[in-house]
């Protein structure tokens, strides 16, 4: 594209069209055709040339003269619309405001821009203040009123967002061009507020209004269809959703629900419930893989109920018995159990069934994932067959050998674990993500098995392979691991040394801990004070930099300081979960919300107010009762306050909870092992003898609970 001297008035157009989203079939032609005609030659619409070329020319007006504020103000605007820079555009607003603070566009681009690019409750706040500034100076601009709504929504003051949107619809009348700013988007903000609220007719009237202008899309069928679905109108409710596939059959959907669930479920509240599974079915058979990431849900509960997922397991269960030998089937529904669910031995289940089916023909993958499965719930023997199958199909890869190794040294066959672990090492397209990892198991079984000659022989050979590789952090890492401090340090100091680390807190932290080992304790405070220096120069500490400057600390003996550390980390965690109590976004989930009371009651058992750690543990575990270790939490509390019935009451509830999880889950021999734990709390041995019988059945070679359950009968 030939470079072209553009006036002012034209850049300020293209960035207009920009910034203007016209569908197709109700665009309007602009004023500026020869600007159009631009576009139209240009790589097919390829408007982010366009704007390169007049950010360029827009640098050169502000050479010529750096106040200028329309020049400054489209430059910003250009880096906001194509989300190309930024802080760069929150700069340049910044500047325009110096020179003219009641600029009430610019008060609103900046406020736009803090909004829709920035996360986190400061920027709202910040662009909520500018805003009713650019209202004070010009109360007839509807989009200012728009994005105060907006503003209010996302706060969840839902009341107050239908009061300003509902002024910008009355005003309908804006001098500011934004992808946002038109009447369909004034009323959403007023339909999505009154069904937050709960009022589901005028969010329906709402959206009816919405669906006959003509930027609605599906969005707008949806909230009818939830709005439908609350009043229990179910036939309307699937229309809706219908409508909403037809526009976008990929739509992620709202409040946290996808249309193809939506639909299912509504089938479903009729009693129709082969209905609901079809619709999984028709939308699986379409793309299978798209499944995964859509159908399945936005749920981040740690803990899931296969019931949560009954009906979309019947769905890939008949399509399994329509077509036995698509392998994708049962590859998406082995990842619901062994992903989702964590229920590793029904994810096996449906592997065999395919392997059953298909003696012909079959996914070499599906060997791969058996082994992983076979190894989660003890089954060796199994794992090891199914890696050997990949090596005789010659479609092996280093991480098997890394696995063989790893459950050979389970089963105590060291010698075929040295070879595999070996074999990894000397593999020529292993994972280097992994080298370390398998040369300290390999060094750990030399050491074990009493093979000093090839121990030696092959820390040298690990010296060299990370000498040539400059890896400063992996010398330093094997030299630690093998008991030579000193050169762990030497080489964590060249690690250090390097740029990229030189401010990082953690990397000082290491080898404090380091000298703190070896008893040189001045050493260690050296380093325990250089990294507090680092930590402490952060701007905008979050409560875990806070945290950790507290810990160190408390590593130099500065009680004092530790306190009042811990206290600046409680005010800003108690502020973070206010924020997201009041605002619902994708880093902050419900689901997490008692997670919040749980970090704020650590830090206060660190200044030693077990008062009101106890009053925090208890809020999160009103928020989330099925979490076990805010039980276990206020139980330990209560166990250091002597209230030794109260302690054992909630650590009963935090064994119920697990005991739970276990019944659907009964290879999990680590949430055993917790159980047992708890119950040895408790004093009742005889459950926790119990508890370690049931992991020797599943699992016989655990050592740890073999070593427990002979304690325990001494």
């Amino acid at each position: 594209m030939e470079n072209k001297n553009y006036t002012l008035e034209e850049i300020e157009n293209i960035i207009n069209k920009e910034c203007s989203y016209e569908p197709e079939e109700f665009d309007n032609q602009s004023d500026n055709k020869e600007n159009d005609e631009y576009y139209q030659n240009n790589d097919e619409n390829n408007n982010e040339n366009i704007i390169d070329e007049v950010i360029e020319v827009l640098k050169e007006y502000i050479k010529k003269d750096k106040n200028n504020t329309k020049a400054l103000t489209l430059l910003g605007r250009a880096y906001y619309s194509t989300n190309r820079d930024n802080k760069k555009a929150e700069k340049l607003f910044k500047k325009v405001l110096l020179i003219n603070p009641n600029d009430d566009k610019t008060l609103y681009y900046t406020a736009i821009n803090y909004i829709y690019n920035f996360i986190g409750n400061e920027k709202y706040n910040e662009a909520l203040k500018l805003i009713k500034k650019a209202i004070e100076l010009n109360e007839n601009d509807s989009a200012y009123w728009h994005l105060l709504g907006d503003i209010n929504y996302k706060n969840e003051n839902y009341y107050a967002a239908i009061e300003y949107a509902e002024k910008a619809v009355k005003l309908n009348k804006s001098y500011v061009v934004d992808d946002s700013n038109y009447m369909e988007y004034y009323l959403t903000v007023i339909g999505e507020s009154y069904f937050k609220l709960g009022k589901y007719d005028k969010a329906i009237e709402v959206f009816k209004e919405i669906i006959k202008l003509p930027r609605h899309d599906e969005s707008d069928f949806m909230y009818l269809g939830l709005s439908y679905f609350e009043k229990k109108e179910y036939d309307k409710a699937i229309e809706n959703y219908e409508k909403v596939l037809e526009i976008n059959d990929r739509y992620w959907g709202k409040e946290n629900i996808n249309p193809i669930v939506a639909l299912a479920k509504s089938y479903m509240a009729l009693g129709e419930y082969q209905k609901g599974i079809e619709v999984y079915k028709k939308y699986i058979k379409e793309d299978v893989s798209y499944c995964w990431r859509s159908i399945r849900g936005f749920s981040y509960k740690k803990y899931k109920d296969i019931e949560d997922y009954k009906y979309l397991i019947e769905a890939f269960n008949q399509l399994i018995e329509e077509e036995p030998n698509n392998f994708e089937y049962y590859d998406e529904l082995e990842t619901i159990y062994s992903y989702d669910l964590n229920i590793c031995d029904k994810a096996a289940n449906v592997l065999e069934k395919y392997l059953l089916n298909n003696k012909e023909d079959i996914n070499y993958r599906v060997y791969g994932t058996l082994a992983d499965l076979y190894k989660n719930i003890y089954r060796y023997d199994e794992a090891i067959e199914m890696c050997n199958k990949l090596m005789e199909i010659n479609d092996f890869d280093s991480y098997y050998y890394s696995l063989l190794g790893h459950i050979y040294q389970k089963i105590k066959n060291y010698d075929k674990a040295l070879e595999m672990y070996e074999k990894y090492l000397n593999f020529e397209c292993r994972s280097s993500g992994n080298v370390y990892c398998n040369m300290t198991k390999l060094l750990d079984l030399y050491e074990q098995l009493s093979k000093k000659d090839k121990r030696d022989l092959f820390i040298n050979k690990a010296i060299n392979y990370y000498i040539d590789k400059n890896d400063y952090k992996g010398l330093y890492n094997l030299y630690l691991h093998i008991g030579e401090k000193y050169k762990a340090i030497e080489y964590y100091k060249k690690y250090i040394g390097l740029e990229d680390n030189k401010n990082n807190g953690s990397n000082f932290t290491s080898i404090a801990k380091i000298y703190e080992s070896l008893g040189e304790k001045e050493n260690a405070e050296e380093y325990y004070k250089k990294a507090i220096e680092i930590y402490e120069n952060e701007k905008d500490k979050n409560n875990w930099t806070l945290e950790i400057i507290g810990d160190l600390y408390n590593s130099i003996g500065n009680k004092n300081k530790a306190i009042e550390t811990y206290k600046k980390a409680i005010k800003v965690e108690i502020k973070s979960a206010s924020c997201m109590f009041r605002r619902e976004n994708i880093f902050g989930r419900k689901e997490f919300k008692g997670y919040y009371s749980k970090e704020i009651g650590d830090l206060y058992m660190k200044i030693g107010n077990k008062n009101k750690a106890l009053k925090s543990y208890k809020h999160a575990v009103f928020l989330e009762p099925n979490r076990e270790e805010y039980y276990v939490s206020i139980a330990e509390v209560y166990d250091g306050m002597n209230e030794k019935d109260l302690a054992k009451e909630y650590y009963q509830k935090a064994i119920d909870i697990n005991k739970k999880y276990f019944e659907d889950r009964p290879y999990r021999c680590d949430i055993l092992k917790h159980i047992a734990k708890l119950y040895l709390k408790i004093d009742d041995k005889e459950n926790a003898k119990e508890c370690y019988r049931k992991i020797l059945e599943i699992n016989p070679y655990d050592d740890e609970a073999a070593d427990y359950l002979k304690n325990l009968n001494d």
